[in-house]
């Protein structure tokens, strides 16, 4: 093995370890309430109301699939939004050979284009069809803008995991390995807004791929936490 490839794995500490990028919980809360099914009822008071109750919500489900120590189990893969900062060069008329100086525009926005995304497994009572298409439909009637009734949006809190050992046995070569937390993006007043579209067949056996279903939440901001400490 190469010289720098050992000094590498051997830089001490916790802190300089590679995390292992499977050990991650997603948690998917309400603003006001205790739990997602507050926002269950205001999804079902609007499909009712405007939607001839097109959808049978189940107001429970995610609450149900949740842990407060697993986060949502139903959750298979999350897409991070991105950060950007648009650049542009501006010209200026008779300056001759010089280059043109680049200046900052503005920050890429969160919305459309960047966006949270959450791949969920389907099973016989589907997350999808009895929470979030309606939930989608609820938020395309009542909009995004606050009055403070019949709340729709929601927080999520991702956060990253990581294998340590327990503090009295580091450099010891033994000891129990166990969990510890990394980091935590929180994500705030998030609602989705688009799904994947889904697709049947004869094919056989199902794949994990054709039981997974992508949706994108659109949120007003993140922050990032470090919880190593």
């Amino acid at each position: 093995m190469a010289s720098p490839i050992k000094s590498r794995l051997n830089l001490p500490g916790w802190a300089n370890g590679i995390p292992l990028k499977f050990l991650w919980t997603v948690d998917i809360s309400p603003r006001n309430g205790s739990n997602m099914a507050s926002v269950g009822r205001s999804i079902k008071k609007y499909i009712e109301t405007y939607d001839s109750k097109s959808f049978d919500i189940s107001e429970n489900i995610i609450d149900d699939t949740s842990n407060k120590e697993y986060g949502e189990l139903l959750a298979q893969t999350i897409a991070l939004p991105n950060e950007q900062l648009l650049i542009e060069t501006e010209h200026l008329e008779g300056t001759g050979g010089f280059k043109a100086g680049y200046i900052g525009k503005q920050r890429q926005p969160y919305g459309a284009q960047n966006k949270l995304d959450i791949t969920f497994l389907e099973t016989n009572k589907d997350l999808i069809d009895n929470f979030i298409k309606p939930w989608i439909i609820a938020v395309s009637y009542k909009g995004l803008i606050e009055d403070g009734e019949d709340d729709l949006k929601c927080n999520i809190d991702l956060v990253l995991h990581a294998k340590g050992q327990e503090e009295g046995e580091k450099g010891r070569g033994q000891g129990t390995q166990t969990w510890r937390d990394r980091k935590r993006f929180s994500f705030f007043n998030a609602v989705p807004y688009q799904i994947e579209a889904e697709q049947l067949s004869y094919s056989g056996d199902v794949s994990i791929q054709e039981l997974s279903r992508t949706v994108a939440f659109t949120f007003d901001y993140y922050e990032v936490t470090d919880l190593s400490n």
